[in-house]
């Protein structure tokens, strides 16, 4: 399971659950519990590395607007969310967090905060094997890439998120 395959699997989850990230979290699960339990890991491992990768303080400003708040655990759902909507729409935000404010819908915070993708990876090699996916010699620790801004800033750094979620 190379990146190329990785995006594919999402992409078709997501093109085929109408946008839901439950409906995804549904579907990825059946089609990874159909491939052997070295490719579900393989899977587990990119989207791992794309969960660090996405560990960045613009990000979780951005999500911090959104939720109106964010612990590590919400924004840990947040990125898992973030990495299923593609791999465009995930370059995109990595490129400039402000583009969010043109993808989620304002009534579209719950979804956006749902992070069942994790766990569904988990759960499908744990059925397909009895045993948990192991993480030894794969786990590293989460360096957070760059600076928050100061709250008083973020109206200022990221106008149209703060517009459009700010009131909620």
């Amino acid at each position: 399971m190379n990146t190329t395959t990785f995006w594919e699997l999402i992409e078709i989850t997501r093109s085929d659950s109408d946008g839901t990230i439950n409906d995804q979290s549904r579907l990825l699960f059946e089609r990874l519990k159909a491939i052997e339990p070295v490719a579900i890991y393989e899977f587990y491992k990119v989207f791992m590395d794309m969960l660090w990768q996405s560990f960045r303080a613009d990000l979780w400003d951005a999500a911090h607007i959104i939720a109106d708040g964010c612990s590590e655990d919400v924004f840990e759902d947040f990125r898992a969310w973030l990495i299923g909507q593609g791999e465009e729409i995930f370059e995109k935000a990595l490129d400039d967090p402000e583009y969010l404010a043109d993808i989620i819908p304002s009534d579209g915070i719950e979804e956006v905060l749902n992070g069942r993708l994790v766990s569904v990876i988990i759960d499908a090699y744990e059925q397909k094997t009895g045993s948990d996916i192991p993480i030894i010699g794969y786990h590293k620790p989460l360096v957070l890439i760059g600076e928050f801004t100061e709250e008083i800033q973020l109206p200022i750094i990221y106008p149209q998120l703060f517009a459009k979620f700010h009131s909620h």
